[in-house]
């Protein structure tokens, strides 16, 4: 039996990242192609048995109003290359205006996405957050259109990634996280306080 490995990209397409988001469009099939070949052995054979992949790209619920923070469905790999391409190539960078944006929001959403864990600490549900910019408090935009009702505050943003709350798919050993974004920001301190999360530094 392999493994199923999940992916969340969460997205920063605020103005200020377009020559980021060029080159997740242009590397996009070779970074998940470089994590099958990865988990195959010498002889062609994939210790996957599946390979997901997600976006949820967001901007400022203040200057997007609902359409601040949008997902993809999951896209199989390699069946779903070309119909991930597609979406990803869609993605403009546009928006955001006073800096700090609504990443934690979409963080939140890529915890809740569905993931797949039936083979427990082999799986991996793995999220990758990019932006290069600090994030609004949660609930700082609560007043804009569109601002999702059920958010939770950063300690809540903590417990659902410990695993205090229930309502996540990840599996304890099998979630991994990866910030990148600049030092001194609430992604920092978000990674400072959970375990499994990795941050790295961005300009």
């Amino acid at each position: 039996m392999g493994r199923n490995i999940d992916i969340v990209y969460a997205l920063d397409a605020t103005g200020s990242m377009g020559g980021c988001m060029a080159n997740v469009k242009n590397n996009l099939n070779k970074i998940n192609a470089e994590i099958y070949n990865q988990l195959t052995d010498d002889a062609g054979n994939s210790q996957i048995d599946l390979l997901r992949v997600k976006f949820v790209i967001f901007r400022d619920y203040k200057s997007e109003g609902s359409a601040a923070i949008t997902e993809s469905p999951f896209f199989e790999r390699p069946d779903d290359d070309k119909l991930m391409q597609a979406y990803i190539n869609a993605v403009d960078a546009y928006g955001g205006g006073d800096g700090p944006e609504n990443g934690l929001e979409a963080m939140y959403y890529a915890m809740k996405s569905d993931f797949n864990s039936l083979n427990g600490r082999k799986d991996r549900q793995v999220i990758i957050l990019i932006t290069d910019n600090d994030a609004h408090e949660l609930g700082d935009r609560a007043a804009c259109a569109g601002y999702p009702s059920e958010m939770v505050d950063f300690d809540g943003l903590k417990g659902l990634w410990s695993g205090s709350d229930q309502s996540v798919s990840f599996g304890e050993k099998s979630k991994r996280m990866l910030i990148f974004a600049p030092a001194g920001t609430k992604y920092e301190e978000f990674a400072k306080a959970c375990a499994r999360v990795q941050f790295i530094e961005t300009d």
